[in-house]
Order: structure tokens, then C-alpha cells, then sequence
């Protein structure tokens, strides 16, 4: 199990440093950023109530390194040509029970929202992993069920003011929003929710050169008007009613997409899933535990997809209180049809599973 859980998180990394890659030879190496944090411990769940102090503010150390898009993709012009970058963040729990010392590597994206002379506001939106040194144990730490696993997922969303005070230097305050996650791989799994702000400085090196250019590519892999999409999906799941268990899932789908834009696609599917923890609650004979209907949105940056879906049980387990599901995941086309893929399936807050996805695109 270890071995599938890190080779999703080795995925997840490789294909965001694959797409950097593809785009460094049309980009250009723009600046380095070194960023203060300080924010706290949100409790979000009932639970944490009765934590009190326990739940105790952190400080992050970032340094980042960002790259200029130059517009030789179609999707670089309709983001009004973002950067990327890719970040490396030290932590610091005040509290040593709660993850006490991190370190995450992270892969961004920035877009502008507002531009002048001595101002810009910036969205930076990042995914990557992040390595705790003290997390839940039933035995010593049973306290901590916000941090359970040694490696997560961390998401970050920042909306960056920078001031220009020198033709190649900004200072930044940017209000940000930290998530940590296992994904629901380890239970219990409440994640670290971290409202945060930060203070920093942004030196360019190449502020004068990055003039995007008047090329604008509509990407191959986004030329077709209608999809259809066939998968089949590998997941785990845990119960945390037994245990712990660790439990396989398994699902075919079928979705029809339709674009709506140079980089937009709707869908709208059908998924069946058989997972062998229902199965042990379960008197029926069929194999199929769920079936849901689910609509979504794909944003296409070539060959990668970004994939947003509300789902709906039509048929479930009684075990199973919720009607409604969300997924969240990329889909990366090895070939024109062929793709693989990593979602994650949640109900309301709580993580239900992680799959991986082998499909063909028609």
C-alpha cells in the first residue's frame, strides 16, 4: 500500500514538472521570491473543539523561483500568460504534537488579475507534497488527527500584491490559504486547513524581456469539438469503522465531453463502482455496490486536463449517508487516445477515494 500511495504522489509531481518542462524551452527565467508566513491551525471540524490551545499557530519559510510564459501555446494567451514556478517551503508548528517541522515542494501557477506601473495583483494557485515529522499515532499523538500521514498532498491558493519599488525588486503581501491532505489514503483524516498571510521581496532578472509573443498556437490535442471518454479505475479507501481497514475499489466510466472553448470542456458521465468494503455490509448479489450520474468542467492546457465534477448516487449503499460527491483530478493523454489519470472522490468535507484511471478517448 505504501508503494501505490507514493507512486500516486511521485505522479502527481512528475506530470506538473513534465508539463513545466515541455513549456521551458517558450519560457523564460524570470524571479526569485522569498516569502514569510505566519497563520494557524483552522478547526474545522466539531471535533477540534474541545483541542483548545492545543491547535497552535506556524510560520512558513518560502523561497520561489518562477519562469514567464511567452504565448507559444493557446492556452498562455486566454490565461493572459501566466507564470510558473516551483517553491520550496520550510514549516514550523508552534506546537510540537501538530506536524511540528515540514518541508513541501510545490509547483505553481500565476495569473495576472490587476496591472499598473507600481502595482500588480496576482493569483497563485500551487500542488505538490509535504513531509511532517510528528503526526497522529492511536498510542502517543491521538490527539493530532489533522496531520496522519508522514507525506500529503499540500494545495495552496495566494492572491499576491506586490509593489514595484525598484525597476527590478517588489515587496509582497499576499493573504493565502494552506491545505494539507492524505487524501483519505490513512484514516482518521481531517486535514490542516491554514488561513495564513505573508510578507516577502521578488527580485526579476529578466522583467524587461518578457514581452509575450504575438504567436498564439491552438494546441493539437484541443482541436476536436466532442469526446468521449471510457476508463477504468483502481482506488483505496479506508474504513474507519474497522479499524482502519484498507480497502480496493474499483469503477468503469463513460463521459461525454463537449468544448466550449479554446481550453473549456463540459461533461457529463456515468460511473459504477464495486469496492470490497461495502461488500462486507452488504447481502446483495450484485457486484456493483454504487452508480452515479456526475457533470464537470475540464480545463485543457494541451495534453494535460484539470477536472472539476459534482456527481449523484442513483444507486448506493446504505452505509453510504451521502447522495452527492464530488471529484477533483488530472487527466494527462499519453497518446491522442489514450490517457491516464489521479482523482480524488469526496463527500461534502470528508475524503472518500483516491483512483487511478487507464482510459481512451474517442
Amino acid at each position: 500500500m505504501k508503494k501505490i500511495i507514493s507512486f500516486l504522489y511521485f505522479f502527481l509531481i512528475t506530470q506538473s514538472v513534465i508539463l513545466a518542462q515541455k513549456d521551458s524551452t517558450k519560457s523564460e527565467f524570470l524571479s526569485v521570491s522569498g516569502n514569510v508566513y505566519h497563520g494557524f491551525l483552522w478547526k474545522h471540524k466539531k471535533q477540534a473543539a474541545a483541542i483548545g490551545s492545543n491547535v497552535s499557530d506556524l510560520q512558513i519559510v518560502e523561497l520561489l523561483f518562477e519562469w514567464q510564459t511567452k504565448g507559444k501555446r493557446g492556452w498562455h494567451k486566454k490565461f493572459n500568460y501566466p507564470k510558473w514556478g516551483v517553491s520550496t517551503q520550510f514549516i514550523h508548528v508552534n506546537n510540537p504534537n501538530y506536524g511540528h517541522l515540514g518541508f513541501s515542494v510545490v509547483i505553481n501557477n500565476t495569473i495576472k488579475l490587476i496591472r499598473s506601473k507600481i502595482y500588480t495583483l496576482q493569483m497563485r494557485t500551487g500542488v505538490g507534497l509535504v513531509y511532517f515529522n510528528s503526526i497522529y499515532d492511536i498510542n502517543t499523538n491521538k490527539e493530532n488527527k489533522f496531520i496522519t500521514s508522514p507525506l500529503s498532498f499540500a494545495v495552496n491558493l495566494g492572491f499576491e500584491n506586490a509593489f514595484q519599488v525598484l525597476p527590478n525588486f517588489q515587496i509582497l503581501l499576499t493573504p493565502s490559504f494552506v491545505h494539507y491532505s492524505n487524501g483519505a489514503t490513512v484514516m482518521p483524516n481531517w486535514g490542516a486547513n491554514i488561513p495564513c498571510f505573508a510578507f516577502g521581496v521578488r527580485n526579476y532578472f529578466n522583467q524587461n524581456n518578457t514581452k509575450p509573443s504575438n504567436i498564439s498556437v491552438i494546441d493539437k490535442m484541443t482541436k476536436n469539438k466532442n469526446y468521449l471518454h471510457l476508463g477504468i479505475s483502481y482506488g483505496f479507501m479506508q474504513d474507519a469503522n474497522d479499524n482502519y481497514e484498507h480497502y480496493s475499489t474499483y469503477k468503469v466510466d463513460a463521459s461525454y465531453g463537449r468544448k466550449i472553448g479554446a481550453i473549456s470542456k463540459i461533461l457529463l458521465g456515468i460511473d459504477m463502482v464495486h469496492s470490497n468494503m461495502y461488500k462486507k455490509y452488504s447481502r446483495s448479489p450484485f457486484l456493483i455496490d454504487r452508480v452515479s450520474i456526475w457533470t464537470g468542467h475540464e480545463f485543457m492546457f494541451n495534453r494535460l486536463g484539470v477536472v472539476f465534477g459534482l456527481g449523484y448516487y442513483l444507486h448506493k449503499p446504505p452505509e453510504l449517508t451521502s447522495k452527492i460527491y464530488t471529484r477533483i483530478g488530472l487527466r494527462y493523454s499519453i497518446l491522442k487516445q489514450l490517457y491516464i489519470g489521479g482523482f480524488l472522490r469526496t463527500h461534502t468535507n470528508i475524503a472518500d477515494t483516491i483512483e487511478w484511471t487507464l482510459g481512451i478517448t474517442l
